[in-house]
C-alpha cells in the first residue's frame, strides 16, 4: 500500500494506492474494512469524488479536464508561480515568454453567485448584463461552507477584477455573480 498526502482538496487527507493486479480486489476491500473499523475512534471519515470536487473548488484549485487542458497555458490558468521562465529553455518556454510579454487573452477567474440556491455548472455561459457571452463556467458547485454557488471560468482579463458583476444564465434567467479571487474559503487557524 502506498499512502499519499497529495490529496487535491485543500484539506488534510490521504489517498491509498494498491496494486490490484498483485493483491487482487479483495485486498482493497479488506483494507477498507479494517480502516473503517477503527475510523470512528480517530474521527476519520471517507470522502468521495463529490466531496473532493466541492472542497478543491472552495480552495480555488483548478482540476485538469475541467479548468486545465492541453489548450491552456500556466499563465492563463494563474499558475505562473509554477513556471520559472528565467531558469532556462524548456518545451514551450519561448511561447510562454511571448505570452507573458503581450499578456493573456483569457484568465481563469473565480466568482460567487449573489443569491442562494443558484448553482453554476460546468458548461454554463458567463455573460454581461445584456446577455452577451464572455466566457464559460469550467467548474461550478454549491459551496457548503459559503452557502452560495461558486465557480471558475475563463474571462478576458479586463473583466476579471475583483468585485466585477457577471451574469450566469440559470433556468432561463441571468443571475448575478461577483468576481472573487480564490480561495473562496480560507481555513481558520487556531
Amino acid at each position: 500500500v502506498l499512502v499519499s498526502a497529495t490529496g487535491y482538496t485543500g484539506e488534510s487527507g490521504f489517498e491509498l494506492y494498491l496494486d490490484l493486479e498483485e493483491t487482487g480486489p479483495s485486498a482493497a476491500v479488506g483494507l477498507w474494512d479494517r480502516i473503517m473499523a477503527r475510523a470512528e475512534s480517530y474521527a476519520l471519515r471517507p470522502a468521495g469524488l463529490g466531496a473532493r470536487d466541492t472542497l478543491r473548488l472552495e480552495a480555488g484549485l483548478a482540476l485538469y479536464g475541467n479548468d486545465l487542458d492541453e489548450t491552456t497555458t500556466p499563465l492563463e490558468a494563474g499558475l505562473e508561480w509554477l513556471t520559472r521562465l528565467e531558469k532556462g529553455e524548456f518545451i514551450g518556454s519561448a511561447m510562454l515568454k511571448e505570452q507573458k510579454e503581450r499578456g493573456v487573452a483569457r484568465r481563469l477567474t473565480g466568482f460567487v453567485m449573489k443569491g442562494k440556491r443558484q448553482i453554476p455548472r460546468s458548461g454554463y455561459d458567463i455573460c454581461l448584463e445584456d446577455g452577451k457571452k464572455i466566457g464559460t463556467v469550467t467548474s461550478g458547485s454549491h459551496s457548503i461552507l459559503l452557502d452560495r454557488g461558486i465557480g471558475l471560468g475563463y474571462l478576458p482579463p479586463e473583466l476579471g477584477a475583483e468585485g466585477t458583476v457577471l451574469f450566469i444564465p440559470i433556468r432561463n434567467k441571468l443571475l448575478p455573480a461577483e468576481v472573487t479571487k480564490p480561495p473562496f474559503f480560507k481555513k481558520r487557524t487556531n
